[in-house]
This record gives C-alpha cells, sequence and structure tokens, in this order.
C-alpha cells in the first residue's frame, strides 16, 4: 500500500537537499517557475560530462572551459556546493595543476546529489 500522507517533494525541499538558498535565488532570478525548469533541464546539461572526460584525456584548456560552465550554471541557480566544487578544479587547472582526486571525488558526488534531486523534484517525491 502506498502511503498518501507525505508532502511532495518540492523546490525548497531540492535547495534544502543540495545545499542551496533557494531565497537567494529568488531574490535575484525572481521568476520561480524558470528556476524550476531550468533545474529540471540540468540533468541534460554536457559541462559536468565534458569535464570529466576532458580531465581524463589529460585535456587541461577544455576541461578549464567545461568546469568554467558548470561553475556558472550551479551559482547562477544557487547550487553552491557542486558549484564550489567546480570552482576549486576551476582554479586548479587555472594555475596549470590538474585536481587531485578528491577534488575530482567531491565534484562527482556533490554532481550524483544533485541529479538525485532532480529527480526527486521532477517526480515529487
Amino acid at each position: 500500500m502506498q502511503r498518501t500522507d507525505r508532502a511532495a517533494f518540492g523546490i525548497s525541499d531540492f535547495y534544502e537537499a543540495v545545499g542551496g538558498d533557494l531565497d537567494e535565488v529568488i531574490d535575484r532570478l525572481e521568476d520561480l517557475d524558470m528556476v524550476k525548469e531550468n533545474l529540471l533541464d540540468f540533468s541534460e546539461d554536457t559541462a559536468y560530462a565534458e569535464l570529466t572526460e576532458n580531465l581524463r584525456k589529460n585535456d587541461s584548456k577544455d576541461a578549464f572551459r567545461a568546469a568554467h560552465t558548470l561553475k556558472g550554471i550551479c551559482y547562477t541557480f544557487g547550487i553552491g556546493r557542486l558549484g564550489d566544487s567546480a570552482a576549486a578544479i576551476c582554479e586548479e587547472l587555472r594555475r596549470g595543476a590538474f585536481p587531485t582526486g578528491e577534488m575530482t571525488e567531491r565534484l562527482t558526488k556533490e554532481y550524483d546529489l544533485v541529479i538525485r534531486a532532480i529527480g526527486r523534484l521532477r517526480d515529487g517525491r
């Protein structure tokens, strides 16, 4: 038997799950429907895949570009922890070094958390 007494997983739940700041996003972007629509499309963005692939290929230029793109998207939509992880990798690449395993593990952990939370937001549970 399915429980029906639980509230649906909404946008405030999403931001709580990913350590984001919904109030800051609303203050800046004002259009909550647009924010939700863009969050639901986030999993289709290629920046994370491009970043991990370019790191695997030791292509620092394209890895930097992808990290910078991911950082910007995350900060625009208040996904701070993932944005911070991408920013740390961006800075490492900017100074001519490749990110440590710890940095890429943190990025992957935060990315996976965001993707799972987006799935819950999409499903409403």
